[in-house]
C-alpha cells in the first residue's frame, strides 16, 4: 500500500505541463520509429523494383523476342519446303542464316540475366532442343531442295519430330519461370544490393 501511496503522490507532484511534455515526447518517438521503419521498407521495394526494371522485365521481352524469332524460322523453313525456284530457296535460306544469328545474338543477352538454378536448367535443356532442332534443320533443306522427288520425305520431316523440338515452344515454356519470379526467395542481384 505504501508503494501505491508513493506512486500517487508523485503523480501529482507531476504539473500538467510535465504529463503533455512526457506524451509529446512519446509520440515524437513513436512517429520517429515508425518513419525509419517505413524508410527501410522503402529501400526494400526499390531495390526490388530496380531488380525487376532492370533484369526480369528485359529477360521476359528476350523470351518473347526468342519466341518470335523462333517462329519465323519455322515459317521460313515451310516457305522453304513450298518454293521450287531454287532461287527462292537461296533467299530464304538466307533468311534462315540471319534469323539463326539474330537468335544466337538473344541468347547471348540473355544469359547473363540468368540467375535462378531453375532458370538456369530451362535455359539449358532449351538450348539442347534449340541444337537439336537446327540439326535437322539441316537434314531438311537438303530433302527440300531436292525438288518434287523429295518433297512427301521433306513434309513428314517438317511436320513429324521436329514439332517437339521447337525452339518456339521451349521458349515460351522457360518464360513462366521468369514471370513466377517474384514469389521465389531473393534472387542473388537483391541478395548483393541489400548487403
Amino acid at each position: 500500500m505504501r508503494d501505491d501511496d508513493a506512486a500517487v503522490r508523485r503523480q501529482r507532484r507531476m504539473t500538467l505541463g510535465r504529463r503533455l511534455g512526457l506524451s509529446f515526447g512519446a509520440m515524437v518517438m513513436l512517429t520517429a520509429l515508425l518513419g525509419l521503419f517505413g524508410m527501410n521498407r522503402m529501400d526494400r521495394i526499390n531495390d526490388r523494383t530496380e531488380t525487376i526494371a532492370t533484369r526480369w522485365l528485359p529477360a521476359v521481352r528476350m523470351l518473347g523476342d526468342m519466341r518470335s524469332l523462333a517462329n519465323q524460322l519455322r515459317r521460313a523453313e515451310s516457305e522453304h519446303i513450298l518454293n521450287s525456284g531454287q532461287a527462292d530457296m537461296s533467299a530464304v535460306e538466307a533468311r534462315l542464316a540471319d534469323l539463326r544469328q539474330k537468335l544466337t545474338a538473344l541468347e547471348r543477352a540473355y544469359d547473363p540475366l540468368v540467375e535462378h538454378p531453375d532458370e538456369d536448367r530451362l535455359f539449358a535443356d532449351y538450348q539442347q532442343l534449340r541444337d537439336r532442332y537446327f540439326a535437322e534443320t539441316e537434314r531438311l533443306l537438303p530433302m527440300s531442295r531436292a525438288g518434287a522427288g523429295r518433297f512427301e520425305e521433306a513434309r513428314a520431316q517438317f511436320l513429324g519430330s521436329r514439332a517437339s523440338s521447337a525452339p518456339a515452344a521451349s521458349a515460351w515454356n522457360a518464360a513462366p519461370a521468369r514471370w513466377r519470379a517474384p514469389a521465389r526467395p531473393c534472387p542473388r542481384s537483391c541478395s548483393r544490393s541489400s548487403a
